[in-house]
């Protein structure tokens, strides 16, 4: 459908992929644990799911943001979960002393004094931006097939017969925009790019970093203050909150384990979501609605044109009609759609009844907390989480 194309660009992406290898073979630095590639393995949805593959965010609430102040642009604003900002902060100072005492080149654009160009986005404002969006092209979906509705009802009718086409190729819900490829990992609030290197330009990475007389320097100070480099983009660090290195600078805020980093410091992308269904929906339905509409309509044999006006709502109109059982059902099968699995739809009835029982007699939050648990269990399908796992076994023994 037109609202949904995509551009074809297999030639562009074959040449990419011939170039990626070219250099993902030259940037092969075995000795460096701490060279990661986020592209694939363990670290796929590194700081964006937690250790059961659960899609979580950066609040910053309880683990608060903190102002970078190594920066490229001093004009610019650019900040980091605190301890990380720390990290970075004596990172860039070791580099400074390294090159006062002449013990790394003075010349390189980028590893001689380190300043941020990227960091933190905040990932509820990147996921409302693709929302919208994605929202937009749902209503244009709804004008192409002239899908009128004079009412929510007959709203939600039609928006239920078009998910499983809408939700084919783009995630809906927080929880798959989390886990997509939509979202950066510079929404984890781990993540500092000291470069604004073109991501696609694979000869300046090999010319600006991994033929830098600096290179092995720099791999060396970053895991010596608990930072992952990416492979793909060398010029992204990024914190192992998994390393002992980091504890030193958690500690500080009252954070002693990698577990409490994740409790304290993020949420839970399905009580967030959720918690603004309803909202989002209805502005899904003001999107897609016709004020007015003509019908035809046979009276006394005769062809008649009607006008029919379509109702405008109220969110607490709208919360009178969307009970929550019928919106976490909705909710369940949009995950089911989104998410890659393989439950048959007994399976699915049986989930989603159980969750609804936990919803009904425990409360929302545990209801909705069971079924992500669940939905986002990992299946051996090529690319996921488990048949990534299972082959990095394999390797090992």
């Amino acid at each position: 459908m037109s609202a949904f194309y995509i551009e074809d660009l297999e030639d562009r992406t074959k040449s990419i992929f011939n170039k990626r290898v070219i250099y993902s073979f030259d940037s092969i630095e075995k000795e460096y644990k701490n060279l990661i590639d986020f592209n694939f393995g363990e670290k796929l949805l590194y700081g964006r799911v937690t250790k059961n593959f659960v899609p979580i965010y950066f609040t910053n609430q309880f683990l608060k943001l903190k102002n970078l102040t190594a920066v490229a642009d001093p004009k610019t604003t650019l900040s980091a979960a605190n301890f990380v900002v720390d990290m970075f902060s004596d990172l860039s100072r070791q580099f400074d002393k390294s090159l006062a005492l002449g013990k790394i080149s003075a010349d390189d654009p980028f590893l001689s004094n380190l300043k941020a160009y990227k960091a933190f986005s905040d990932p509820k404002q990147l996921y409302n931006s693709h929302l919208e969006n994605y929202m937009q092209a749902i209503a244009k979906e709804f004008k192409r097939q002239k899908l009128k509705f004079k009412d929510f009802h007959e709203f939600m009718t039609h928006f239920e017969n078009l998910i499983p086409v809408v939700l084919s190729k783009f995630p809906f819900t927080f929880s798959a925009y989390m886990k997509s490829g939509y979202c950066p990992i510079n929404a984890s609030g781990l993540a500092v790019e000291i470069a604004d290197i073109d991501y696609f330009n694979d000869q300046e990475k090999i010319d600006k970093f991994i033929n830098s007389p600096n290179w092995k320097f720099y791999l060396n100070a970053c895991n010596s203050y608990g930072f992952m480099v990416d492979k793909n983009l060398p010029w992204r660090i990024v914190a192992d909150i998994g390393s002992s290195e980091i504890l030193e600078y958690t500690k500080k805020y009252g954070l002693n384990s990698l577990n409490a980093i994740i409790g304290i410091g993020y949420g839970r992308t399905e009580t967030a979501f959720f918690n603004n269904f309803k909202f989002y929906l209805l502005r899904l339905y003001n999107l897609a609605r016709s004020k007015s509409y003509a019908i035809t309509e046979e009276c006394n044999g005769r062809t008649i044109a009607k006008i029919v006006k379509s109702k405008n709502y109220n969110i607490e109109e709208i919360e009178e009609i969307l009970t929550q059982e019928r919106l976490l059902k909705l909710y369940f099968k949009i995950r089911f759609l989104e998410d890659e699995n393989n439950f048959d739809s007994s399976s699915q009835n049986r989930i989603v009844n159980d969750c609804l029982g936990i919803s009904k007699f425990k409360s929302l939050s545990a209801g909705l907390t069971r079924f992500e648990s669940i939905v986002n269990k990992p299946f051996d399908y090529r690319g996921s989480l488990s048949y990534i796992n299972t082959h990095l076994k394999a390797r090992m023994e």
